[in-house]
């Protein structure tokens, strides 16, 4: 509401307060012609407030409401007013820094007067109004008067987010509202960014949005509305007639050549666009030139455009210009725009064969800065430093250096006091593999940022050219043959491991993976057969870096044989002279037996009788006769291949006795003794003897007898008879001798001879 408006309803609220106050009095004054007034609030249809006698308006009132009130000793009954009613309104919605009103409306009951009207938002009293007035964002009138009506507005709006906000009003008789009458109504306020639009070129045209947006301060070819952030808009070029829409210059709508552009207001991006609109029919095209952050200006040849800012200039059509971009002092030019994107050096040639926009940035020079790393060639956990050296003697002073290493910010360094050259060093760097990192510096003063390198970044190697460590042992060293052996090779590294492999004999016997910085690989094996083996171990890393234990030549272990093989050795305890005996040996070998030696009283016997011999077991045996009774010793060595040796008994020797012989025993018989001629007779020689008989022999009349029928030879009791028949009468001798496996020789009778008679039948 303007001022004129306000003025206009003070005046009249003025007649109006004016007729009431003599009618007021002209009652008081005839107060034998008192009469009924009433007065109705809005929404209803009878009188709430009726003044029955007339009373001094400055006559205290009771709170009571709906109760009778006892005046001047009971004489006048007066009804007590009923509460004011109170309403407060504001936009449910709104956008930052949009300009936002309250407007609050009370009415008193009739009789009654509006006191004040106070508002709060956010919990907390913004204003209250006693009386009319008019502020540039605050008005208030009636007052004093039954219905009064006020004006609070916040021209930069509230911030973003939910605001609460109600009014309370009192009357002159103490009665009080509230709006709302509990809790609070309430504002949604949504960030919001303002979209500029700058119409420009030698057309004419105008712009609308899909969206209603908070003016922002628009002003002929000036548009200016606010939208919430995050809330699509579409800006939409209307051509006015005998103009044509050209293009667009402005974040995403740049180089468009369609009418429309949705945008999407962002606290990032910016908020500005321009939309050219050329006359038709000119046979000219329009080049649009800006200029980026920093101050310069882009001319054109030919001549035409001469810009600091964001410029229109026509061309005939194909017409080749050449657009040149030159800095402001202590600027430089770094890069070109839109159609003249990719250029070189400072200037751009565009064939204007349309609508053309080109743009040129350009920054302000920074102090001197350069930045670089020490070592030169790094290694893997190799201390690195990165340092950069900016500014000089003279201003400006060089406030601020930063170092980037791998894109992210690792110092910063302040300086103050006077101009210098300063310097800002990392030492801290260390890396514990190999890779190639980049790094840059940026440093401040008071005109800008420099950067070293300009664009893009510097970089350094680390290697890992450190040969990884491997130790390598055999336990246990030396291995008795078919023991476990177990090769271990332990390495460590850096950076990182890859694989350890344990060689014997020249070929690879196990191979691990490995990862980390140390790692172990573990061979196991055993051997049948003594001798020499040798190993070593190999180790690389994840660059190709190796380690060797030894680093040349071979390591050693021995595969030995301590197990001394097993002998036995037996012979008879007895043996009678003339009769052989047997010394037997008998050994064992973890490997093999090589030699056994028997040795008789003292003396290593030949010609002995072996089987077995390069094997794990073998025997030997040696076979004697003696002639004469004694006693002997005798003992055994084995040796098996590995020179151990084994002697039965260990100490001292073993012995067998030669006894004198023991003949056999024979019994020889005749019978029937005498027997007649023609009838047989039997002659039967039986022996027995320690060992074996091995012949009998029966004599008759000195002949020995063949055919003799016999059993048990080669036992230790054996038999033979012979059945004979004489045709004649006649006395015959015999004997029998008995032989066993010694050749002892038994006889019966021992001398002599035996007889039996045949005679003649009678």
């Amino acid at each position: 509401m303007g001022r004129s408006a306000l003025k206009s309803w003070k005046t009249v609220l003025s007649v109006i307060l004016v007729t009431v106050l003599l009618a007021s009095a002209a009652i008081v004054v005839s107060a034998e012609a008192a009469t009924k007034r009433s007065t109705v609030k809005p929404g209803t249809s009878a009188p709430v407030f009726e003044i029955i006698q007339p009373i001094s308006s400055d006559v205290p009132q009771s709170k009571a409401s709906g109760s009778d009130v006892s005046i001047n000793g009971g004489n006048t009954i007066l009804p007590v007013p009923n509460s004011p009613t109170l309403s407060i309104t504001a936009p449910s919605n709104a956008v930052t820094w949009q300009s936002i009103t309250w407007t609050m409306d009370a009415y008193a009951d009739p009789g009654a007067k509006i006191k004040s009207i106070s508002f709060y938002v956010d919990n907390s009293l913004k204003a209250t109004y006693t009386g009319d007035f008019i502020g540039v964002f605050d008005s208030c009138y009636g007052i004093g008067l039954d219905h009064a009506t006020c004006f609070s507005t916040a021209p930069s709006g509230l911030y973003a987010g939910t605001h609460t906000y109600y009014a309370t009003t009192v009357d002159n008789t103490g009665n009080s509202a509230r709006d709302p009458a509990t809790g609070t109504k309430s504002i949604l306020v949504q960030d919001s960014k303002a979209v500029e639009v700058r119409l420009m070129g030698n057309g004419q045209g105008t712009v609308l949005f899909n969206e209603t947006g908070a003016d922002c301060g628009s002003s002929g070819n000036y548009i200016c509305k606010r939208f919430p952030i995050g809330k699509p808009v579409t800006i939409s070029a209307y051509p006015a007639v005998g103009s044509e829409f050209s293009l667009w210059k402005g974040w995403e709508c740049t180089g468009k050549t369609t009418t429309s552009c949705s945008i999407t207001p962002s606290f990032i991006q910016g908020n500005d666009y321009n939309i050219v609109f050329s006359k038709t029919g000119t046979g000219l095209y329009p080049l649009m030139v800006w200029v980026g952050t920093a101050p310069g200006t882009i001319t054109s040849s030919p001549a035409g455009l001469n810009c600091n800012t964001t410029c229109v200039a026509y061309f005939t059509a194909n017409q080749q210009v050449t657009l040149t971009a030159t800095p402001a002092a202590g600027n430089r030019f770094t890069k070109w725009y839109s159609d003249c994107a990719g250029a070189t050096g400072n200037t751009c040639s565009i064939n204007v064969n349309g609508a053309k926009i080109a743009g040129a940035d350009f920054e302000v020079i920074g102090p001197a800065l350069s930045v670089n790393h020490n070592p030169a060639n790094p290694q893997i956990n190799q201390q690195i430093e990165v340092y950069a050296v900016a500014g000089s003697a003279t201003a400006p002073k060089v406030s601020i250096m930063e170092l980037y290493v791998d894109n992210v910010l690792k110092k910063t360094c302040n300086f103050s006091g006077a101009p210098a050259v300063e310097v800002c060093r990392e030492s801290t760097i260390t890396y514990p593999t190999s890779g190639t990192h980049t790094y840059y510096a940026r440093a401040l003063d008071t005109n800008s940022w420099s950067r070293d390198p300009y664009s893009g970044t510097k970089s350094f190697t680390v290697t890992d050219s450190i040969n990884p460590i491997v130790t390598v042992n055999a336990v246990p060293n030396p291995v008795e043959v078919g023991q476990t052996i177990t090769i271990t090779a332990d390495a460590t590294d850096e950076s990182q491991l890859s694989e350890i492999k344990i060689i014997v004999d020249g070929s690879v016997a196990q191979t691990c993976p490995v990862s980390g910085t140390s790692g172990s690989c573990v061979y196991t094996t055993s051997y049948p057969a003594t001798g020499a083996h040798t190993y070593h171990a190999e180790v690389t890393d994840a660059s190709g870096n190796a380690g060797r234990d030894p680093a040349s030549g071979e390591k050693t272990f021995n595969v030995i044989d301590s197990t001394n093989p097993a002998v036995t050795v037996s012979a008879p305890a007895t043996v009678e002279t003339g009769q052989q005996i047997t010394v037997t040996a008998t050994a064992t070998d973890n490997l093999q037996v090589s030699t056994i030696e028997i040795f008789v009283d003292g003396a290593s016997q030949a010609g002995l009788t072996c089987s077995g011999i390069g094997t794990p077991t073998a025997s030997c045996s040696w076979g004697n006769t003696y002639a004469s009774v004694g006693t002997h010793t005798y003992y055994a060595v084995a040796t098996d291949s590995s020179s151990n040796t084994a002697r039965d008994p260990v100490s001292g020797t073993k012995s067998f006795d030669v006894v004198a012989a023991t003949t056999p025993t024979i019994t020889v018989t005749a019978t029937p003794n005498p027997t007649d001629i023609n009838v047989p007779i039997r002659i039967t020689a039986t022996a027995t003897d320690n060992v074996q008989v091995d012949a009998i022999d029966i004599v008759v009349d000195g002949t020995s007898q063949a055919g003799t029928t016999c059993s048990g030879l080669g036992t230790a009791s054996a038999s033979c008879y012979i059945d004979l028949t004489y045709p004649v009468a006649g006395t015959h001798n015999y004997h029998a001798t008995a032989t066993d496996n010694i050749g002892n020789i038994g006889r019966d009778p021992a001398t002599g001879e035996k007889s039996f008679n045949v005679i003649t039948n009678t």
